[in-house]
């Protein structure tokens, strides 16, 4: 694991086995990769310009650039950064970080695996991850 200084964030890299055929990555159940899937899915990027994955969801997701790579605006409710990722590498998002895929590299694939099945998920515009939880009402 990479380590970052941001809350909700963790960044990997993935064990591979190289040989004159080429790499084989690896994605085993277990470290990062600690939760039941319930859904996968893939992202392919035609040109450079634009953005996916915005917004903060109810979900862990773990995006995984398969060719390619882009960068990843972050917001947890108190910081923001921003990170690139790069073939070979796992970010690990939290529920609740803002998140925005942008400036890819040309041609970029990227394999994306939730916690969550589509139908459950919910997306909010704002990061909720670090804000405080309110008391209910009397």
């Amino acid at each position: 694991m990479l380590a970052i200084d941001f809350p909700g964030i963790e960044m990997y890299q993935l064990p591979s086995i190289t040989d004159d055929r080429g790499i084989v990555s690896i994605l085993d159940q277990n470290g990062f990769l600690n939760f039941c899937i319930r859904r996968v899915f893939y992202i392919q990027v035609g040109g450079t310009e634009g953005r996916r994955g915005t917004g903060a969801s109810t979900a862990i997701e773990i995006v995984v650039p398969i060719v390619g790579g882009f960068c990843c605006a972050l917001d947890n409710g108190t910081q923001q950064a921003s990170v690139s990722v790069d073939a070979g590498w796992a970010l690990k998002i939290a529920p609740g970080v803002w998140h925005e895929l942008g400036e890819f590299q040309n041609g970029t694939l990227i394999l994306a695996m939730s916690d969550q099945a589509y139908k459950d998920v919910t997306v909010y515009p704002d990061p909720f991850f670090a804000k405080p939880k309110m008391p209910l009402d009397a």
